[in-house]
């Protein structure tokens, strides 16, 4: 079953990371924040971090986006700029791993990323780390993709090493975006409370979204059935506990159930206005 839950935090170091995660074990995905690295450093290797191939390649892209004129010149002059020459390997390294997703099975996956795709990432690793970084000026962002990639090399190449790791996280980028954003407006405005709310509302919505298509049915399931529940319940009801709670997911029966009855109602309310 697949879950998002935001958590908010005024801090980003590893002891948010504690206190999220407790004891989870297994793989944890993310960019190359230092306090990811240093939470799987400290698990005696239970937690394996596993870093996000898209975070090198936007430095790629920012790189190539400053050069003037790129669009303008031939190829034999695109292939004298360094950071041209890594995204051509970059991209071959995610146009075969977008043939992953057809793969059904880890192991599937396994055979598959251990020949092509391991050969075109160690052909990337080597094209990246063989430029001269000392020839490119330090605050560029050809030096800074190629910092990435000396500092991130033992994280981004985790994916090779299971098949039910993904190359990126890009997927939970898209989906904290729009909160990240709203978490800076929410320190401005110093609401921590606000903040802490916002962030069980969209772990509802982001939640309802990977299980549910159109959201809006699934609020009003909550409205008409998860609520009055709750009002049912004594004042010092230890919610986390009762078992009732299952019925009220996006993905549990009862929703189906609702979900049917209210489209039903619809399609007869529509009918009728059409033949009217």
């Amino acid at each position: 079953v697949d879950i998002t839950l935001f958590y908010f935090a005024e801090g980003r170091d590893a002891g948010v990371l504690r206190h999220c995660l407790g004891n989870f074990t297994g793989v944890l995905g993310s960019d190359g924040h230092n306090a990811y690295q240093a939470f799987a450093r400290d698990s005696g290797g239970t937690i394996i971090n596993a870093g996000c191939l898209d975070h090198f390649r936007k430095r790629v892209v920012s790189a190539l986006r400053a050069i003037p004129n790129l669009k303008q010149m031939t190829e034999e002059e695109k292939l004298g700029i360094p950071a041209y020459v890594i995204m051509l390997k970059l991209n071959e390294v995610f146009r075969l791993e977008r043939k992953t997703k057809k793969l059904a099975t880890k192991e599937e996956r396994d055979t598959y990323r251990n020949g092509l795709v391991r050969n075109a990432f160690e052909d990337l690793i080597q094209t990246t780390l063989g430029i001269d970084i000392t020839a490119c000026p330090a605050k560029s962002y050809t030096y800074d993709a190629i910092r990435y990639m000396q500092n991130q090399e033992v994280f981004l190449d985790q994916f090779l090493e299971d098949g039910n790791i993904a190359s990126n996280n890009s997927k939970c980028e898209r989906k904290f975006a729009f909160f990240a954003i709203l978490r800076n407006q929410i320190k401005m405005f110093g609401s921590m409370e606000g903040a802490r709310i916002a962030a069980r509302l969209e772990s509802i919505e982001q939640t309802a979204r990977e299980h549910i298509k159109d959201t809006r049915i699934y609020y009003q399931f909550l409205f008409d059935e998860f609520i009055p529940f709750v009002k049912r319940q004594e004042p010092d009801t230890d919610f986390v506990s009762l078992p009732e709670l299952a019925d009220y997911l996006p993905w549990s029966e009862k929703n189906k159930e609702y979900r049917e009855t209210i489209l039903e109602r619809e399609r007869i309310l529509i009918s009728i206005i059409e033949n009217f």
